[in-house]
């Protein structure tokens, strides 16, 4: 019998963005984390106020980037568009539903991804975007044109949400160092924004644009599969090179007037600290914080291996980063269990965030059973802590 996750991703309180390729590596990552088959994606119409006092709708990013992703994954059996008065009230059980406690009166996205923290620590198996076949040929010949190694570099030419201009390439620092990729035998192909696709006036003289990669998103991730190495800076494009076979550099940088790229979202989301990988990121996907420079361009050439098909996760930096990532989790476990009933991934992390600080060798004096019965008869219902006790193998 085939099983599904319904997975809701709802535009009363998500944005229409790059955001839904989390998303969808999110559920996918539920669906095989809980041993289902398929996918169905229910997107759920509306119009989000986000927190910087923006309407978030934008037809561009529908058609552009949520219509054609839906196909970059295997498991996605069917897909709906539908007002939220025609969400079926069954009661569909809490294990086939993603996000967690989603319902159609009380909507809840599923798109920051704080849960990969917890994907990290178990080595969970990984979602990937997969290229149709058509499209890896096509991306193929257009490549074969060019000679030597090919390189990627996506620029990000909005100003929205980079008051800094943080995230936009520094245009004067790879003016210098083109020319320096070019005499070691590679050749920049640079990716520019949807709106720029067809500039009249290229980003940089004699240097190659591919205005296919901006405005077909199956195009865009063959490129960067198909590519040496791919330049980007943290953007939503950025989401393709972290789960395929792409090899990359994020040169990532923070900004303290953008509620989600600000250094305290960062920590508290996604356990970031200054240095560190993005969580669930394999080795493939390289990050180097601050702006881009001359030298470490060059440098990550020179020191880039092909590890296209590898899924070694990239290493934590610190036992600071672990003792985050341990704490992000059993949060994520108590807010789980206030609301759902247990589930056989609450077991597997419970056991796990037990025997975390001899594992890692950390001076955590409160267990994660003293951390729950705290908030029992408050957030989590009494008698419940121990319930997970009795099912856990300690």
């Amino acid at each position: 019998m085939t099983s599904a996750l319904n997975s809701f991703y709802d535009l009363r309180v998500s944005p229409y963005s790059y955001d839904f390729l989390t998303f969808l590596t999110l559920a996918e990552g539920c669906r095989i984390r809980r041993g289902l088959d398929q996918l169905n994606i229910f997107l759920i119409k509306g119009n989000r106020q986000n927190n910087l006092g923006r309407i978030d709708e934008d037809s561009t990013f529908f058609s552009n980037v949520i219509l054609p992703s839906l196909s970059l994954l295997p498991s996605i059996n069917n897909f709906h568009f539908m007002e939220p008065k025609d969400i079926s009230e069954n009661d569909t059980p809490y294990e086939y539903t993603y996000p967690f406690g989603y319902s159609a009166a009380s909507p809840t996205h599923g798109y920051i991804g704080t849960e990969r923290i917890i994907s990290h620590l178990l080595l969970e198996k990984r979602a990937k975007f997969v290229v149709p076949e058509n499209i890896e040929k096509l991306a193929k010949e257009y490549l074969s044109q060019f000679s030597g190694k090919v390189i990627s570099i996506g620029a990000r030419e909005i100003t929205r949400d980079d008051k800094n201009q943080e995230r936009a390439l520094h245009l004067p620092t790879w003016k210098r160092t083109i020319p320096a990729l070019m005499d070691r035998g590679y050749t920049p192909l640079i990716i520019r924004d949807t709106s720029k696709a067809f500039s009249q006036k290229r980003l940089f003289d004699d240097v190659p644009e591919c205005p296919e990669a901006s405005l077909h998103l199956h195009f865009r991730l063959a490129i960067y599969e198909n590519v040496s190495h791919n330049f980007t800076k943290n953007n939503g494009p950025a989401e393709l090179l972290y789960f395929s076979n792409s090899v990359s550099t994020t040169f990532y940088t923070t900004d303290e007037n953008t509620p989600s790229l600000c250094n305290k979202f960062l920590t508290l989301n996604h356990g970031m600290l200054k240095g560190c990988a993005r969580p669930f990121t394999t080795v493939k996907s390289n990050f180097i914080w601050g702006r881009e420079t001359s030298k470490n361009i060059v440098m990550t050439i020179e020191n880039s291996t092909d590890h296209k098909y590898t899924d070694k996760l990239n290493t934590f930096i610190s036992k600071e980063q672990v003792m985050l990532y341990l704490k992000i989790s059993a949060g994520l476990l108590r807010n789980r269990l206030e609301f759902s009933p247990i589930l056989e991934e609450d077991i597997k992390l419970a056991e796990f965030l037990s025997k975390a600080p001899q594992i890692y060798g950390l001076p955590i004096k409160e267990d994660i059973f003293q951390f729950l019965k705290a908030a029992e008869g408050n957030k989590i219902p009494s008698g419940k802590v121990a319930n997970l006790i009795s099912k856990c193998s300690l």
